[in-house]
């Protein structure tokens, strides 16, 4: 997992910790929020690639 692998974990602690999520499920909410990360900055970088390239 990349470096912002702890913040997720302990973000997924404070959501169950308060009765949010389920604890059963941890590993799928880790899961879910690597995954939406890793989407997101791949779609900024297409942006940023995107300003970079125009004329």
């Amino acid at each position: 997992m990349l470096s912002y692998g702890k913040a997720i974990k302990k973000i997924i602690q404070y959501v169950i910790e308060n009765n949010i999520f389920l604890e059963d499920d941890k590993e799928i909410y880790v899961f879910g929020l690597t995954q939406m990360i890793r989407a997101l900055l791949n779609i900024i970088t297409i942006i940023f690639i995107g300003f970079c390239l125009v004329k």
